[in-house]
């Protein structure tokens, strides 16, 4: 309960700042240059933070999508150089509610865990994508055939994300891909 209230008075003075932000910025369009640090951190060059996460549809596929952006994202930002505490609070700032809904039903063992971004991508991890099945994603890959009307480009676009899932090491990977590719193509 600690752990809530706290979030929700992080929230309010993420929010009073970027009210402040809003009200005290520049006429000449140097906002960016004044902003405070909560903000600057989230723009950062002119970097929008990731979108948040998708709960609809395939929730595995969308996590990985998420993940690849907020990856790049804590690049750009330089949000790997910040204390843990920073980097959890921005990841769950980005995630959305639905994300934070997630984030307080994970099986943390103590609160020091909470703020612990290897543990919490770990834990998202698992709950958003869960164990996969080797041999069920490989007999999925090799029973893969282009479909009618399917490009080839997209054909080999699927074929790329089913082999990524088999776990066949890069260079069994490429060899995989050439033979499906060549015993699925149609056209």
């Amino acid at each position: 309960m600690a752990d809530e209230e706290e979030h929700v008075q992080n929230q309010q003075e993420i929010d009073e700042l970027n009210e402040h932000d809003a009200l005290h910025a520049p006429a000449d369009g140097q906002a960016a240059a004044h902003a405070s640090p909560v903000r600057s951190a989230f723009h950062l060059g002119g970097i929008d933070p990731p979108k948040p996460l998708q709960l609809k549809g395939n929730l595995a596929q969308n996590w990985r999508e998420w993940r690849q952006v907020w990856t790049s994202y804590e690049i750009v930002t330089r949000l790997c150089d910040e204390p843990d505490e920073m980097h959890v609070a921005t990841f769950i700032t980005c995630i959305g509610q639905r994300g934070l809904r997630i984030y307080n039903s994970l099986p943390f063992r103590d609160a020091m865990e909470k703020q612990t971004m290897a543990r919490v991508l770990q834990l998202f991890e698992e709950h958003c994508i869960g164990e996969s099945n080797v041999i069920y994603d490989r007999y999925v890959f090799n029973k893969r055939d282009q479909e009618q009307q399917e490009s080839f480009d997209k054909y080999l676009t699927v074929l790329r994300e089913l082999v990524g899932r088999c776990n066949f090491g890069p260079i069994m990977a490429d060899e995989l891909l050439r033979d499906r590719v060549v015993c699925g193509v149609k056209n």
